[in-house]
C-alpha cells in the first residue's frame, strides 16, 4: 500500500467526473443535430419520390394528349427540310448542267 497514496487515486476519479460533465452536452449536440440530419434527409428523399412520380404521370398524360401537335409540328419541319434540300439540289443540277455556248451572231454584233 505504500504506492498507493490517496492523492494519486483521486486523480482519476476528478477526470471521470469532468469527462463526465463535459461529455454529456457533446453527446446530447450530436444526438440533436444527427437527428436533424436524418429527419431532412428523410423529408428530401420523400419530396424526391414524390416529384419523380409525379413527373412520371405528367410526362406520360403529355405524351398522349400532345402526340397527335407533336407529330403535326414534326411533319411541318420535315416537310420545311425536304423542300429546303431539294431546292439546293435543284440549283446545284441547274449550276452543273450550265454551258457556255458560242453563238457567230451575237459574237458580231458585240465586235461592231
Amino acid at each position: 500500500m505504500k504506492f498507493l497514496k490517496f492523492r494519486y487515486a483521486l486523480i482519476p476519479i476528478v477526470v471521470l467526473v469532468f469527462s463526465s460533465i463535459i461529455q454529456v452536452p457533446i453527446i446530447n449536440f450530436v444526438k440533436a443535430e444527427s437527428s436533424r440530419y436524418m429527419l431532412t434527409s428523410y423529408r428530401q428523399d420523400v419530396k424526391k419520390d414524390i416529384l419523380k412520380a409525379v413527373e412520371v404521370k405528367v410526362k406520360t398524360k403529355l405524351k398522349d394528349s400532345l402526340k397527335p401537335e407533336v407529330l403535326k409540328e414534326l411533319r411541318a419541319e420535315l416537310l420545311d427540310e425536304v423542300m429546303d434540300n431539294l431546292k439546293s439540289d435543284l440549283t446545284r443540277e441547274i449550276r452543273e448542267s450550265r454551258r457556255w455556248v458560242n453563238t457567230p451572231s451575237i459574237n458580231k454584233e458585240f465586235k461592231r
